[in-house]
């Protein structure tokens, strides 16, 4: 059986380190990212309610921007209104 010695020990605890730590950095960056693309999606939208006369590139894009953030491959938006008497809902666009 092998005992490792000292600087053997030394040595794979300091690989351990690195490879935790680039680990964890691969995670902080995911993170950012992921982040940043909330905050872009949320500027488009933005960007867009004050200039849009037709609707439909503002519903677009706010799709477009949720589907980035979650990852999801479809969505829906409902526009709820109320006609006298009992909510209704309409989809307004899909992907």
């Amino acid at each position: 059986m092998h005992h490792f010695t000292n600087e053997e020990v030394e040595s794979i605890q300091i690989l351990a380190n690195q490879v935790a730590f680039s680990v964890q950095q691969a995670r902080l960056f995911q993170s950012a990212q992921k982040e940043h693309k909330a905050i872009q999606a949320t500027q488009d939208v933005t960007r867009l309610i004050g200039t849009v006369d037709n609707p439909r590139p503002m519903w677009e894009a706010i799709l477009a921007g949720a589907r980035a953030v979650t990852g999801a491959n479809r969505g829906r938006i409902f526009v709820l209104g109320c006609n006298a008497a009992p909510l209704y809902a309409r989809s307004v666009h899909q992907f």
